[in-house]
Protein backbone atom coordinates (compact mmCIF):
# COMPACT_ATOMS: atom_id res chain seq x y z
CA UNK A 1 0.00 0.00 0.00
CA UNK A 2 2.81 2.37 0.90
CA UNK A 3 4.58 1.64 -2.39
CA UNK A 4 1.35 2.34 -4.32
CA UNK A 5 1.00 5.70 -2.60
CA UNK A 6 4.58 6.61 -3.51
CA UNK A 7 3.94 5.70 -7.15
CA UNK A 8 0.73 7.78 -7.17
CA UNK A 9 2.56 10.77 -5.71
CA UNK A 10 5.34 10.46 -8.29
CA UNK A 11 2.83 10.27 -11.15
CA UNK A 12 0.96 13.31 -9.82
CA UNK A 13 4.20 15.27 -9.52
CA UNK A 14 5.26 14.43 -13.08
CA UNK A 15 1.84 15.37 -14.42
CA UNK A 16 2.05 18.71 -12.61
CA UNK A 17 5.52 19.50 -13.95
CA UNK A 18 4.83 18.37 -17.51
CA UNK A 19 1.15 19.22 -17.85
CA UNK A 20 1.20 20.61 -21.40
CA UNK A 21 3.50 17.87 -22.72
CA UNK A 22 1.31 15.13 -21.22
CA UNK A 23 -1.83 16.64 -22.75
CA UNK A 24 -0.16 16.91 -26.16
CA UNK A 25 1.03 13.28 -25.98
CA UNK A 26 -2.44 12.09 -24.99
CA UNK A 27 -4.07 13.93 -27.89
CA UNK A 28 -1.55 12.46 -30.32
CA UNK A 29 -2.73 8.96 -29.27
CA UNK A 30 -6.36 9.71 -30.13
CA UNK A 31 -6.22 8.28 -33.71
CA UNK A 32 -4.71 5.02 -32.37
CA UNK A 33 -7.45 4.73 -29.73
CA UNK A 34 -10.08 5.22 -32.42
CA UNK A 35 -8.70 2.31 -34.47
CA UNK A 36 -8.90 0.05 -31.42
CA UNK A 37 -12.55 1.09 -30.85
CA UNK A 38 -11.61 2.68 -27.50
CA UNK A 39 -13.21 6.03 -26.81
CA UNK A 40 -11.33 8.90 -25.26
CA UNK A 41 -12.96 11.21 -22.79
CA UNK A 42 -13.37 13.67 -25.64
CA UNK A 43 -15.56 11.14 -27.50
CA UNK A 44 -17.88 10.13 -24.69
CA UNK A 45 -21.41 9.09 -25.72
CA UNK A 46 -22.72 11.64 -23.27
CA UNK A 47 -20.60 14.54 -24.50
CA UNK A 48 -23.22 15.90 -26.88
CA UNK A 49 -25.86 15.88 -24.16
CA UNK A 50 -23.74 17.72 -21.60
CA UNK A 51 -22.88 21.40 -21.68
CA UNK A 52 -19.23 22.09 -22.32
CA UNK A 53 -17.30 23.70 -19.47
CA UNK A 54 -14.65 26.12 -20.63
CA UNK A 55 -13.02 29.35 -19.61
CA UNK A 56 -14.57 32.57 -20.80
CA UNK A 57 -12.23 33.99 -23.41
CA UNK A 58 -11.73 37.78 -23.48
CA UNK A 59 -13.12 39.35 -26.62
CA UNK A 60 -10.51 41.10 -28.75
CA UNK A 61 -12.09 44.48 -29.46
CA UNK A 62 -9.56 46.53 -31.39
CA UNK A 63 -10.35 50.26 -31.04
CA UNK A 64 -10.86 52.49 -34.05
CA UNK A 65 -8.18 55.14 -33.60
CA UNK A 66 -9.47 57.64 -36.12
CA UNK A 67 -7.46 60.84 -36.45
CA UNK A 68 -8.60 64.15 -37.88
CA UNK A 69 -5.19 65.39 -38.89
CA UNK A 70 -1.53 64.55 -38.55
CA UNK A 71 0.03 65.98 -35.40
CA UNK A 72 3.00 68.30 -35.66
CA UNK A 73 4.36 68.67 -32.13
CA UNK A 74 7.93 69.93 -31.85
CA UNK A 75 10.22 68.07 -29.48
CA UNK A 76 11.09 71.19 -27.49
CA UNK A 77 7.39 71.99 -27.00
CA UNK A 78 6.71 68.44 -25.84
CA UNK A 79 9.60 68.39 -23.35
CA UNK A 80 8.36 71.71 -21.92
CA UNK A 81 4.84 70.22 -21.73
CA UNK A 82 6.19 67.14 -19.92
CA UNK A 83 8.25 69.14 -17.40
CA UNK A 84 5.37 71.54 -16.71
CA UNK A 85 2.90 68.68 -16.27
CA UNK A 86 5.20 67.01 -13.74
CA UNK A 87 5.40 70.25 -11.76
CA UNK A 88 1.65 70.92 -12.03
CA UNK A 89 0.95 67.48 -10.54
CA UNK A 90 3.14 68.33 -7.55
CA UNK A 91 6.27 66.28 -8.33
CA UNK A 92 9.83 67.57 -8.24
CA UNK A 93 12.09 65.22 -10.19
CA UNK A 94 15.52 66.33 -11.35
CA UNK A 95 15.21 67.80 -14.84
CA UNK A 96 18.13 65.61 -15.96
CA UNK A 97 16.14 62.50 -15.00
CA UNK A 98 13.10 63.72 -16.95
CA UNK A 99 15.29 64.43 -19.97
CA UNK A 100 17.02 61.05 -19.66
CA UNK A 101 13.63 59.32 -19.52
CA UNK A 102 12.39 61.13 -22.63
CA UNK A 103 15.51 60.42 -24.69
CA UNK A 104 15.50 56.77 -23.59
CA UNK A 105 11.83 56.43 -24.58
CA UNK A 106 12.59 57.97 -27.96
CA UNK A 107 15.30 55.49 -28.90
CA UNK A 108 13.05 52.41 -28.40
CA UNK A 109 15.17 50.72 -25.74
CA UNK A 110 13.30 49.49 -22.65
CA UNK A 111 13.64 51.75 -19.62
CA UNK A 112 14.18 50.51 -16.08
CA UNK A 113 13.43 52.93 -13.24
CA UNK A 114 15.27 51.83 -10.12
CA UNK A 115 15.65 52.81 -6.51
CA UNK A 116 14.18 52.20 -3.10
CA UNK A 117 10.44 52.12 -2.54
CA UNK A 118 8.69 55.50 -2.49
CA UNK A 119 11.04 57.47 -4.77
CA UNK A 120 8.40 58.13 -7.44
CA UNK A 121 9.38 55.43 -9.95
CA UNK A 122 5.83 54.34 -10.76
CA UNK A 123 4.50 57.89 -11.18
CA UNK A 124 7.00 59.01 -13.83
CA UNK A 125 5.78 56.80 -16.73
CA UNK A 126 2.17 57.76 -15.92
CA UNK A 127 3.06 61.45 -16.13
CA UNK A 128 4.86 60.83 -19.41
CA UNK A 129 1.85 58.97 -20.85
CA UNK A 130 -0.45 61.83 -19.82
CA UNK A 131 1.88 64.30 -21.52
CA UNK A 132 1.92 62.23 -24.71
CA UNK A 133 -1.87 62.05 -24.81
CA UNK A 134 -2.28 65.82 -24.54
CA UNK A 135 -5.91 66.92 -24.61
CA UNK A 136 -7.05 63.89 -26.63
CA UNK A 137 -10.33 62.35 -25.49
CA UNK A 138 -10.45 58.56 -25.71
CA UNK A 139 -12.13 55.67 -23.93
CA UNK A 140 -8.99 53.58 -24.39
CA UNK A 141 -6.20 53.73 -21.81
CA UNK A 142 -2.90 53.99 -23.67
CA UNK A 143 -0.97 53.35 -20.44
CA UNK A 144 -1.00 49.86 -18.93
CA UNK A 145 0.51 49.06 -15.52
CA UNK A 146 1.33 45.36 -15.06
CA UNK A 147 1.81 44.04 -11.53
CA UNK A 148 4.52 41.38 -11.72
CA UNK A 149 3.74 38.23 -9.74
CA UNK A 150 6.61 36.48 -7.91
CA UNK A 151 5.30 33.13 -9.21
CA UNK A 152 5.91 33.99 -12.88
CA UNK A 153 8.43 31.61 -14.45
CA UNK A 154 7.90 31.77 -18.24
CA UNK A 155 6.54 34.11 -20.96
CA UNK A 156 3.09 32.47 -20.88
CA UNK A 157 2.55 33.94 -17.40
CA UNK A 158 2.88 37.42 -18.90
CA UNK A 159 1.30 36.95 -22.34
CA UNK A 160 -0.94 33.87 -22.27
CA UNK A 161 -0.99 30.14 -23.01
CA UNK A 162 -2.43 27.53 -25.38
CA UNK A 163 -5.47 25.48 -24.36
CA UNK A 164 -4.50 22.15 -25.95
CA UNK A 165 -7.96 20.62 -25.50
CA UNK A 166 -9.93 23.49 -27.04
CA UNK A 167 -7.20 24.45 -29.56
CA UNK A 168 -7.34 28.10 -28.67
CA UNK A 169 -5.15 30.78 -27.14
CA UNK A 170 -5.95 32.18 -23.68
CA UNK A 171 -4.48 35.68 -23.04
CA UNK A 172 -2.96 36.24 -19.60
CA UNK A 173 -4.83 38.40 -17.11
CA UNK A 174 -1.92 40.89 -17.07
CA UNK A 175 -3.36 42.68 -20.13
CA UNK A 176 0.07 42.71 -21.79
CA UNK A 177 -1.09 40.70 -24.82
CA UNK A 178 -4.05 43.01 -25.44
CA UNK A 179 -1.91 46.15 -25.16
CA UNK A 180 0.69 44.78 -27.57
CA UNK A 181 -1.93 43.63 -30.10
CA UNK A 182 -3.67 47.01 -29.95
CA UNK A 183 -0.39 48.88 -30.46
CA UNK A 184 0.47 46.59 -33.38
CA UNK A 185 -3.01 47.04 -34.88
CA UNK A 186 -2.70 50.84 -34.65
CA UNK A 187 0.80 50.80 -36.14
CA UNK A 188 -0.19 48.66 -39.13
CA UNK A 189 -3.42 50.52 -39.88
CA UNK A 190 -2.48 54.12 -39.11
CA UNK A 191 1.26 54.13 -39.76
CA UNK A 192 2.69 57.56 -38.83
CA UNK A 193 -0.64 58.62 -37.28
CA UNK A 194 -0.54 55.78 -34.73
CA UNK A 195 -0.86 56.84 -31.07
CA UNK A 196 1.80 55.96 -28.50
CA UNK A 197 1.29 53.11 -26.01
CA UNK A 198 3.17 52.48 -22.78
CA UNK A 199 3.45 49.28 -20.73
CA UNK A 200 4.99 49.52 -17.26
CA UNK A 201 6.01 46.31 -15.48
CA UNK A 202 5.72 47.22 -11.81
CA UNK A 203 8.52 45.72 -9.68
CA UNK A 204 9.70 43.58 -12.57
CA UNK A 205 12.36 41.88 -10.44
CA UNK A 206 9.86 40.34 -8.00
CA UNK A 207 10.06 37.37 -10.38
CA UNK A 208 13.09 36.37 -12.47
CA UNK A 209 13.06 38.71 -15.52
CA UNK A 210 15.36 36.38 -17.47
CA UNK A 211 12.58 33.77 -17.39
CA UNK A 212 9.23 35.46 -17.94
CA UNK A 213 10.76 38.18 -20.19
CA UNK A 214 12.89 35.73 -22.18
CA UNK A 215 11.08 36.28 -25.50
CA UNK A 216 11.03 40.06 -25.13
CA UNK A 217 14.74 40.21 -24.24
CA UNK A 218 15.57 38.22 -27.36
CA UNK A 219 13.30 40.39 -29.53
CA UNK A 220 14.75 43.74 -28.42
CA UNK A 221 18.23 42.47 -29.32
CA UNK A 222 17.24 42.46 -33.01
CA UNK A 223 17.07 45.35 -35.44
CA UNK A 224 13.88 47.48 -35.61
CA UNK A 225 11.34 45.81 -37.89
CA UNK A 226 12.57 42.36 -36.86
CA UNK A 227 11.60 42.47 -33.19
CA UNK A 228 8.99 39.71 -33.20
CA UNK A 229 7.82 37.45 -30.35
CA UNK A 230 6.46 33.99 -31.10
CA UNK A 231 3.56 33.88 -28.64
CA UNK A 232 2.03 30.60 -29.86
CA UNK A 233 1.88 28.30 -32.89
CA UNK A 234 -0.75 29.72 -35.26
CA UNK A 235 -1.32 26.23 -36.69
CA UNK A 236 -2.28 24.92 -33.25
CA UNK A 237 -5.41 27.07 -32.98
CA UNK A 238 -8.68 26.84 -34.88
CA UNK A 239 -9.07 28.91 -38.04
CA UNK A 240 -11.77 31.05 -36.45
CA UNK A 241 -9.69 31.86 -33.35
CA UNK A 242 -9.80 35.64 -32.91
CA UNK A 243 -6.15 35.75 -31.84
CA UNK A 244 -4.78 33.67 -34.73
CA UNK A 245 -3.39 36.67 -36.62
CA UNK A 246 -1.48 37.77 -33.51
CA UNK A 247 0.51 34.56 -32.99
CA UNK A 248 3.63 36.60 -33.75
CA UNK A 249 3.69 39.95 -31.95
CA UNK A 250 5.99 42.77 -32.97
CA UNK A 251 7.50 45.27 -30.56
CA UNK A 252 6.31 48.15 -32.71
CA UNK A 253 7.91 51.63 -32.59
CA UNK A 254 4.77 53.18 -31.05
CA UNK A 255 5.11 50.94 -27.97
CA UNK A 256 7.28 52.06 -25.04
CA UNK A 257 8.37 49.39 -22.54
CA UNK A 258 9.11 50.51 -18.97
CA UNK A 259 9.85 48.58 -15.80
CA UNK A 260 10.32 49.59 -12.19
CA UNK A 261 12.65 47.81 -9.77
CA UNK A 262 13.19 48.04 -6.04
CA UNK A 263 16.73 47.54 -4.82
CA UNK A 264 16.08 45.70 -1.56
CA UNK A 265 16.10 42.24 -0.01
CA UNK A 266 12.67 41.29 -1.46
CA UNK A 267 13.75 41.35 -5.11
CA UNK A 268 16.13 39.62 -7.50
CA UNK A 269 19.22 41.31 -8.99
CA UNK A 270 19.02 42.52 -12.58
CA UNK A 271 21.30 40.49 -14.85
CA UNK A 272 23.95 42.10 -17.02
CA UNK A 273 22.23 40.61 -20.06
CA UNK A 274 19.09 42.62 -19.34
CA UNK A 275 20.97 45.75 -18.26
CA UNK A 276 22.92 45.63 -21.52
CA UNK A 277 19.68 46.11 -23.47
CA UNK A 278 18.03 48.76 -21.28
CA UNK A 279 18.53 52.24 -19.91
CA UNK A 280 18.55 52.17 -16.10
CA UNK A 281 17.60 55.43 -14.40
CA UNK A 282 18.14 55.19 -10.65
CA UNK A 283 16.45 57.55 -8.22
CA UNK A 284 18.35 58.39 -5.05
CA UNK A 285 16.43 59.30 -1.89
CA UNK A 286 18.98 61.89 -0.83
CA UNK A 287 19.11 63.64 -4.19
CA UNK A 288 15.77 65.42 -3.96
CA UNK A 289 12.30 65.36 -2.49
CA UNK A 290 9.98 64.04 -5.21
CA UNK A 291 7.00 66.02 -3.86
CA UNK A 292 6.66 69.79 -3.57
CA UNK A 293 5.77 71.09 -0.11
CA UNK A 294 2.68 73.03 -1.18
CA UNK A 295 0.97 70.35 -3.25
CA UNK A 296 -0.34 66.84 -2.93
CA UNK A 297 1.61 64.97 -5.59
CA UNK A 298 -0.67 62.77 -7.64
CA UNK A 299 -0.92 61.83 -11.30
CA UNK A 300 -3.95 62.95 -13.27
CA UNK A 301 -4.79 66.02 -11.16
CA UNK A 302 -3.67 68.54 -13.80
CA UNK A 303 -5.01 68.87 -17.34
CA UNK A 304 -2.58 68.66 -20.24
CA UNK A 305 -3.03 71.11 -23.11
CA UNK A 306 -1.93 70.45 -26.65
CA UNK A 307 -2.41 67.86 -29.40
CA UNK A 308 -1.46 64.21 -28.82
CA UNK A 309 1.99 63.04 -29.82
CA UNK A 310 1.86 60.52 -32.68
CA UNK A 311 4.45 58.13 -34.06
CA UNK A 312 5.26 60.60 -36.86
CA UNK A 313 6.32 63.14 -34.25
CA UNK A 314 8.63 60.68 -32.47
CA UNK A 315 10.16 59.60 -35.77
CA UNK A 316 10.80 63.23 -36.69
CA UNK A 317 12.52 63.78 -33.34
CA UNK A 318 14.97 60.93 -33.98
CA UNK A 319 18.55 61.96 -34.78
CA UNK A 320 20.34 58.64 -35.03
CA UNK A 321 22.67 59.79 -37.80
CA UNK A 322 23.92 62.90 -35.98
CA UNK A 323 27.65 63.21 -35.47
CA UNK A 324 29.14 62.65 -32.02
CA UNK A 325 31.52 65.32 -30.74
CA UNK A 326 35.20 64.21 -30.64
CA UNK A 327 35.41 65.02 -26.90
CA UNK A 328 32.87 62.29 -26.12
CA UNK A 329 34.66 59.69 -28.23
CA UNK A 330 37.99 60.64 -26.61
CA UNK A 331 36.59 60.18 -23.08
CA UNK A 332 35.22 56.73 -23.91
CA UNK A 333 38.54 55.80 -25.49
CA UNK A 334 40.44 56.84 -22.34
CA UNK A 335 38.26 54.85 -19.93
CA UNK A 336 37.93 51.79 -22.18
CA UNK A 337 40.75 49.71 -20.59
CA UNK A 338 39.64 50.71 -17.07
CA UNK A 339 36.11 49.49 -17.74
CA UNK A 340 37.52 46.12 -18.83
CA UNK A 341 39.23 45.78 -15.44
CA UNK A 342 35.97 46.68 -13.68
CA UNK A 343 34.09 43.97 -15.56
CA UNK A 344 31.84 46.29 -17.58
CA UNK A 345 33.47 46.08 -20.99
CA UNK A 346 32.46 48.66 -23.56
CA UNK A 347 31.09 46.12 -26.04
CA UNK A 348 30.03 46.90 -29.60
CA UNK A 349 26.34 46.85 -28.61
CA UNK A 350 26.87 49.06 -25.58
CA UNK A 351 28.95 51.56 -27.52
CA UNK A 352 26.38 51.69 -30.34
CA UNK A 353 23.52 52.32 -27.89
CA UNK A 354 25.49 55.04 -26.07
CA UNK A 355 26.20 56.82 -29.36
CA UNK A 356 22.55 56.48 -30.41
CA UNK A 357 21.37 58.01 -27.13
CA UNK A 358 23.80 60.93 -27.48
CA UNK A 359 22.73 61.51 -31.09
CA UNK A 360 19.09 61.56 -29.98
CA UNK A 361 19.91 64.20 -27.37
CA UNK A 362 20.86 66.83 -29.95
CA UNK A 363 18.78 69.95 -29.51
CA UNK A 364 17.93 69.02 -25.92
CA UNK A 365 21.31 69.07 -24.18
CA UNK A 366 25.04 69.05 -24.89
CA UNK A 367 26.77 65.84 -26.00
CA UNK A 368 28.83 65.78 -22.79
CA UNK A 369 25.66 66.04 -20.69
CA UNK A 370 24.15 63.12 -22.60
CA UNK A 371 27.36 61.15 -22.00
CA UNK A 372 27.00 61.86 -18.27
CA UNK A 373 23.49 60.34 -18.44
CA UNK A 374 24.72 57.28 -20.30
CA UNK A 375 27.65 56.63 -17.99
CA UNK A 376 25.10 56.60 -15.16
CA UNK A 377 22.55 54.51 -17.05
CA UNK A 378 24.70 51.94 -18.87
CA UNK A 379 28.16 51.84 -17.26
CA UNK A 380 27.73 52.57 -13.54
CA UNK A 381 25.05 49.85 -12.93
CA UNK A 382 27.40 47.18 -14.30
CA UNK A 383 30.37 47.95 -12.05
CA UNK A 384 30.31 44.90 -9.78
CA UNK A 385 32.56 42.51 -7.85
CA UNK A 386 34.90 45.21 -6.59
CA UNK A 387 36.43 42.68 -4.21
CA UNK A 388 38.52 41.30 -7.08
CA UNK A 389 42.26 42.13 -7.13
CA UNK A 390 42.88 45.49 -8.78
CA UNK A 391 39.19 46.45 -9.00
CA UNK A 392 39.28 49.19 -6.36
CA UNK A 393 42.45 50.63 -7.90
CA UNK A 394 40.70 50.66 -11.27
CA UNK A 395 37.73 52.47 -9.71
CA UNK A 396 40.10 55.11 -8.31
CA UNK A 397 41.69 55.46 -11.74
CA UNK A 398 38.27 55.86 -13.40
CA UNK A 399 37.36 58.63 -10.94
CA UNK A 400 40.68 60.34 -11.63
CA UNK A 401 40.15 60.16 -15.42
CA UNK A 402 36.70 61.75 -15.14
CA UNK A 403 37.56 64.42 -12.55
CA UNK A 404 38.29 67.08 -15.15
CA UNK A 405 35.47 66.10 -17.48
CA UNK A 406 32.02 67.67 -17.30
CA UNK A 407 30.23 64.57 -15.95
CA UNK A 408 29.30 65.63 -12.37
CA UNK A 409 26.49 63.13 -11.74
CA UNK A 410 28.63 60.15 -12.75
CA UNK A 411 31.50 61.38 -10.59
CA UNK A 412 29.21 61.78 -7.60
CA UNK A 413 27.86 58.24 -7.97
CA UNK A 414 31.35 56.74 -8.40
CA UNK A 415 32.68 58.54 -5.31
CA UNK A 416 29.75 57.30 -3.22
CA UNK A 417 30.41 53.78 -4.51
CA UNK A 418 34.10 54.09 -3.60
CA UNK A 419 33.28 55.22 -0.06
CA UNK A 420 30.80 52.37 0.37
CA UNK A 421 33.38 49.83 -0.77
CA UNK A 422 36.03 51.33 1.50
CA UNK A 423 33.63 51.16 4.47
CA UNK A 424 32.73 47.56 3.61
CA UNK A 425 36.42 46.60 3.42
CA UNK A 426 37.06 48.19 6.81
CA UNK A 427 34.12 46.31 8.30
CA UNK A 428 35.31 42.95 6.96
CA UNK A 429 39.08 43.23 7.25
CA UNK A 430 39.48 45.95 9.89
CA UNK A 431 41.57 49.08 9.67
CA UNK A 432 45.16 48.71 8.63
Amino acid sequence: MEQANKISEEVAERLSLNREAVIADFLSLEPLLQRTNLKTSLQSDERENKPSVSKEIPILNLPDFSVDSTSNVSEKDFVDRFVNHVENCGFDYDREDLLAFHISAKEQSPIILGGTSGTGKSSLPVLYAESLAGDRESDFDFYLPVDVNPSWTNPSDLLGYMDAFEHRFIPASSGMFRQMTTAQHAHRNLGPDAPIFIVCLEELNLAQPEHYLADIIQAISRSPGKQFINVFDENAVKNDDQFKSFAHLEIVPNLILVGTVNFDETTRPISKRLLDRCNLIEFKVNDHLPIQNNLEARTGIAAVKGPPVLQADRKRWSNRDSNIEPEVIDILDQIYPILNTLGCNLTHRRQKLIYRFIANSNGLCKNIEALDMQLLQRIYPQIRRLYRPGALDALDELIKKLEHKDVPRTLKALRVLREEERAASTLVFGEE
